[in-house]
């Protein structure tokens, strides 16, 4: 969003607009996504790099994540030639990477809690009106 000129910020309170997912992904018109089967670290962590690898270099996305208890989480894609596969958790202000192997760190906190995850390519969708309502323009 911000290669796009808008100000966003991450918010963790569960009852603010921001923090629900739904609403992030209504910021993108006809936005797919590809859902990611956690059944090991291993596999969740090919899973995510096999995928972001097919949109190609310099891509940026989005990754849902959902587990128990209405667990619920997003984090920023983007491949990089230099890097491979990379995760940003604005939140946290951590990032993690495919070539620093980090990304294996990244995978096996998450695989015990985490049911449903989502790989969704943000950089060639269209955005939408809603984007308004959740990030101002620089």
């Amino acid at each position: 969003m911000r290669r796009r000129g808008y100000d966003v910020k991450a918010s963790p309170g569960e009852n603010d607009e921001l923090a629900k997912v739904s609403n992030i992904l209504k910021c993108f018109d006809k936005i797919d996504g590809t859902k990611i089967y956690c059944d090991t670290a291993e596999k969740m962590k090919d899973d995510i790099c096999d995928t972001a690898r097919q949109w190609g270099d310099g891509a940026r996305g989005v990754m849902t994540l959902f587990g128990e208890e209405g667990f619920g989480h997003i984090v920023n894609v983007y491949v990089s030639k230099h890097s491979g596969v990379c995760i940003v958790d604005s939140q946290s202000g951590k990032s993690y990477s495919e070539l620093y192997k980090t990304l294996d760190k990244y995978t096996e906190q998450r695989i015990n809690n985490v049911y449903e995850l989502t790989l969704y390519r943000t950089d060639n969708a269209t955005l939408t009106e809603d984007v308004k309502k959740y990030a101002s323009r620089r």
